[in-house]
């Protein structure tokens, strides 16, 4: 060894090194965030956590509803936890313990709340329909079918009109009837609150009328026998009319035309019908 005026001297040390060991950082950095609100109840835990050593890391996990959550998992060797059940909407605590092997440092309590899911009031028909009958949910006009989302425990006012007419096919008008009959749990008021503590489902019962237009492509100013509102799956026969100057020669029938099968045709109310008879004219 020599000092700044040049003196030396020389000599044997001992050093002594005592390894100590130093402890894991507090545990930071929680998911689900601190207060988090709106907490998926499929959550996973997770933190960060560092050791200065290079250590590695064990953790004991502690969980509960109350500030003094209880130990749910020990010994976790990474850096989440996925709980086993969470409860809706639930408030919940929890905390991590770190251990390098030698000596433990806890973490902060920690907490979140847990999502309260929507609930969802399905209305659908007790029967396929070519229209969509219209219900008013909370005065917001939709069609049926529907899924409205709520919220838990929000009461819903469901109104439906008994009697909905639907212009579905030319010629303009209304051809199509749906009238309510009741709901399927035996409900028969258009009028109801329902307490959405629970996700629904409701279908209307409909009975269906359509109406048969015939028409006639010789001018023909009666009405002719058939024509009006039939329940939906009626049969319907009906003759063409005799018309002088004229001689029927075939129909058509919604979008098919040229039917020949005689004067008379058995028509089948499965939706709006337009019939048309069609005619030639007679030379003189």
């Amino acid at each position: 060894m020599s000092d700044s005026e040049g003196a030396s001297s020389s000599g044997s040390f001992e050093i002594t090194v005592i390894d100590v060991n130093r402890p894991p950082s507090i545990p930071f950095d929680p998911v689900p965030k601190m207060v988090e609100t709106i907490v998926p109840t499929n959550t996973s835990l997770s933190w960060s956590c560092e050791d200065l050593d290079g250590d590695s890391l064990l953790y004991d996990v502690y969980l509960g509803k109350t500030p003094n959550p209880v130990l749910v998992a020990s010994g976790v060797s990474g850096e989440t936890y996925k709980p086993v059940h969470l409860e809706e909407g639930a408030r919940y605590y929890w905390k991590v313990v770190a251990s390098d092997g030698e000596d433990e440092t806890e973490g902060p309590i920690w907490e979140f709340t847990t999502v309260v899911p929507p609930v969802i009031l399905r209305i659908v028909s007790d029967k396929e329909l070519i229209v969509s009958p219209k219900v008013s949910i909370d005065d917001q006009a939709l069609n049926i079918p529907l899924d409205y989302v709520a919220e838990r425990d929000q009461t819903l006012v469901v109104e439906i009109d008994e009697l909905q007419e639907f212009d579905y096919r030319k010629p303009i008008g209304d051809d199509v009837r749906v009238s309510f009959i009741e709901w399927d749990d035996g409900e028969t008021s258009p009028y109801r609150e329902i307490l959405m503590d629970h996700s629904l489902k409701l279908t209307a019962r409909f009975s269906v009328t359509y109406y048969l237009n015939i028409a006639t492509s010789a001018r023909y100013e009666q009405e002719i026998p058939g024509e009006g509102w039939h329940d939906e799956g009626a049969t319907v026969v009906v003759t063409a009319p005799k018309i002088e100057g004229y001689t029927f020669r075939d129909w058509d029938l919604n979008e098919t035309y040229g039917i020949v099968c005689g004067e008379v045709i058995v028509v089948k109310m499965d939706c709006p019908v337009n019939l048309v008879a069609n005619y030639t004219h007679d030379c003189p």
